[in-house]
């Protein structure tokens, strides 16, 4: 990987490689895009010096215009390079590894704003969003101000990390419109439109802009900087020496002669160097942006999420509470017998075969007008019947405990995914130089709202284990030990016989489930302090990690003590391999553990096999995903992650299903996606036995999963702890 090339060291850089620098926004300016419907916002971001250099001069403060899409970029941009440097397989230094994930968690901070909404036509809705993303955009500036590498020079990424930083502050500088150019000059005003055109589309026809007027005032600073100085130094050669006609002679003060102070003639500031921007962004004058918000304010309280929305204002805020449009009825026994039994289902296509091919035989004579008259009857019949769905969301499917009657407090005991937990979500990354204290501060300013028993009652981690005898399909979002004997393994002679068994117990039992929602589909899970409760590394934990377009399903499982030598064996450099017991004692099923465990990544995936199994559901689902094994690593990608045991943690080993990316398998999610709420599915992973050693097989882990509802999930935790912990290293080091 070449490192991206930084020719001179300019003030800013020098700022940026000392930590002189503050970011922080400080205004927020909204619009209609080119007229529509939609309401676009600008963070205003203003980035100065917090003191003054060491040696050289100061850079001058600037500001910046963005768009939430611009660090979405950003963020990708750096999440790619990380991407890159980690690929290589090579052992990477501290600091390369924080720089690795400061990438990884601004991508995971900025990806918990969704894409687009729909309420972005509704003024009132995008000022929240803005207040919320203002605070994200803090967080995530503070952070790269923060890890902003020390040296460019140590590895390439270095390097590359700093051009990306410094490219996106010198990227869309913010340049104000006056007043005056928004008159024209007749001096009539110009109409709303002309004066945002005018805005959007900046030139330098006019024989003065403002970027002409800066570079004038900079020329003017600077030349009355040197005139200073040479009106200083001439002083101080007047004053120094003396003497009688064209001969001078020193002074014989016996005193060394005061040096030259740069601020004379600079009014008692330090000489400041102006920052150069790549491209530049023109930003509406104080009136036009006041009449925008006029504009804005006048249509926004009409515009609703969609045009013909009828709901009232409290409801325009979406909520995961409140589940998305649902298309589908109550059924009826009919409908239920067809899900259930193909039988009836066949019998009924038999019968309408038998109807159709007898109506053809059959010939109905219409005249043309007749004929107009029944098409344009069903026309009006049906554009005048009233829709099932009033403005796009299903009001049967509302929550009946949540009323607009309601108090702050009670609606936010119910909506246990709602906002709430969205506002404890924006403060998860920390801020440069003082982040524990400011992150701290800013939750408690949130708490001051939401109680802490609150917050602690809607993160729930991990999912609720389904009561011992109730009825399956009672209970939502739920997990179970499934029996391990409805399993068929290989016998001990399958090598000969081609025989299954049941399965004996799991190698290793079950600790609990997790379900996340959330756009990005983290890898490596594991090292999030917030899953499973915050308990994850109480002991050694196998996790299976199933990577799904919408969120994550999490699965722990406990290894026994006895499997941890191979566990490092397999994982860890430091280890001693003369350590290792001998496999000859071993059972079968302890013998084959141990050599996956040990076994390298592709060995892995060439062993390890799924078992699905449903335990109740429709039969289209049941005959779609079947009960036979398959290995994993031959039907999508399976990634595995290690960590140590350090300080008091436990070790854990992470296996990574990219559902994703695998065509079988997006297939049977599409097919079973209606049916998730009603489904009752059992998920073992067995270690195929290749050799008479590893037989009979036994299941390594397995879960049941009762009513997976991703409505009522939570979203994916935030890791505060352990930025904020990566940072206190760094002040440590320093």
């Amino acid at each position: 990987m070449a490192a991206a090339k930084i020719e001179f060291e300019t003030p800013l850089l020098r700022a940026l490689l000392e930590k002189r620098v503050k970011a922080e926004v400080i205004d927020i300016d909204h619009y209609r895009i080119r007229g529509g419907m939609a309401v676009d916002t600008d963070f205003i971001i203003r980035v100065s010096p917090t003191k003054e250099p060491t040696k050289g001069p100061q850079f001058e403060s600037f500001t910046l215009s963005k768009t939430y899409s611009a660090f979405r970029t950003f963020a990708h941009q750096l999440k790619k390079s990380a991407d890159i440097v980690t690929a290589d397989n090579e052992t990477l230094s501290s600091s390369v590894q924080k720089l690795v994930q400061y990438c990884e968690t601004v991508l995971h901070l900025v990806e918990t704003q969704r894409v687009s909404y729909l309420g972005k036509v509704n003024y009132n809705y995008v000022k929240g969003l803005a207040k919320k993303r203002s605070l994200l955009i803090d967080q995530v500036l503070a952070a790269t101000l923060s890890y902003f590498p020390d040296e460019l020079k140590s590895h390439p990424f270095h390097g590359e990390i700093a051009e990306l930083i410094q490219t996106f502050l010198l990227l869309d500088h913010c340049v104000d419109v006056s007043d005056d150019e928004s008159t024209d000059k007749t001096g009539e005003d110009r109409s709303p439109d002309d004066r945002r055109l005018k805005k959007r589309h900046f030139t330098f026809e006019e024989p003065e802009t403002n970027v002409i007027k800066n570079v004038k005032s900079t020329l003017d600073d600077a030349v009355g900087n040197a005139v200073g100085n040479v009106r200083a130094v001439g002083d101080f050669l007047k004053n120094s020496f003396i003497g009688d006609d064209s001969v001078r002679k020193p002074k014989e003060s016996g005193k060394t002669p005061p040096p030259i102070d740069i601020t004379i003639a600079n009014k008692g500031n330090p000489l400041c160097s102006p920052v150069v921007p790549y491209t530049r962004k023109a930003r509406r004058s104080i009136a036009i942006r006041a009449l925008d918000e006029d504009e804005l304010n006048e249509v926004g309280t009409e515009a609703n999420l969609l045009l013909d929305d009828d709901r009232p204002p409290t409801e325009m805020v979406p909520s995961y509470a409140y589940p998305i449009p649902n298309f589908s009825s109550e059924g009826s026994r009919l409908g239920d017998l067809l899900e259930t039994n193909p039988l009836i289902f066949l019998l009924i296509a038999v019968t309408a075969i038998i109807g159709l091919k007898h109506a053809s035989g059959l010939t109905v004579t219409m005249d043309l007008d007749i004929l107009f008259l029944l098409v344009w009857a069903a026309f009006c019949i049906g554009l005048h019947t009233p829709r099932p769905l009033v403005g796009g969301i299903d009001i049967s499917n509302r929550p009946s405990s949540i009323s607009p009657s309601m108090t702050p407090r009670m609606r936010r005991a119910k909506d246990q995914n709602g906002r709430t937990l969205l506002r404890m979500s924006m403060v998860s990354s920390p801020d440069a130089g003082t982040a524990p204290a400011i992150a701290s501060s800013r939750i408690n300013s949130i708490r001051d709202e939401v109680e802490q028993d609150e917050i602690m009652e809607v993160n729930h981690s991990p999912l609720p284990k389904f009561p011992d005898g109730a009825k399956l399909g009672s209970k939502l979002n739920c997990w179970s030990e499934p029996v391990s004997e409805n399993f068929q393994v290989r016998g001990s002679r399958y090598l000969v016989d081609r025989r299954k068994v049941p399965s004996k117990e799991f190698v290793f039992p079950i600790r609990a489930v997790d379900l996340f929602l959330t756009d990005t589909c983290p890898q490596n899970a594991g090292r999030n302090p917030g899953v499973l409760g915050g308990d994850l590394r109480s002991v050694p934990t196998f996790i299976v990690n199933f990577r799904l377009p919408w969120g994550v399903l999490l699965a722990y499982f406990e290894i026994p003590d006895r499997f941890l030598p191979f566990l490092k064996a397999g994982h860890d450099k430091d280890f001693d391999p003369s350590a290792l017991p001998t496999l000859d004692d071993m059972s079968p099923i302890d013998r084959c553990v141990a050599r996956f465990l040990k076994a390298p990544q592709t060995q892995k995936n060439q062993t390890l096999k799924i078992v699905p199994n449903v335990v109740e559901g429709p039969w289209v689902v049941k005959s779609v995903v079947g009960g036979k094994p398959a290995i994993i690593g031959n039907k999508m990608p399976v990634n595995y992650y290690y960590e140590k045991a350090t300080d008091g943690k436990a070790c854990y080993l992470e296996a990574d299903l990219d559902i994703v990316a695998s065509s079988a398998a997006r297939g049977i999610l599409s097919c079973v996606r209606s049916y998730t709420q009603i489904l009752t599915i059992d998920l073992g992973f067995v270690i195929q036995g290749n050799h008479e050693d590893e037989l009979p097989e036994q299941m390594l882990v397995g879960v049941r999963l009762h009513g997976i509802d991703p409505l009522n999930a939570p979203p994916y935790p935030p890791s505060p702890e352990m930025f904020i912990h990566s940072i206190s290293e760094d002040e440590d080091d320093s």
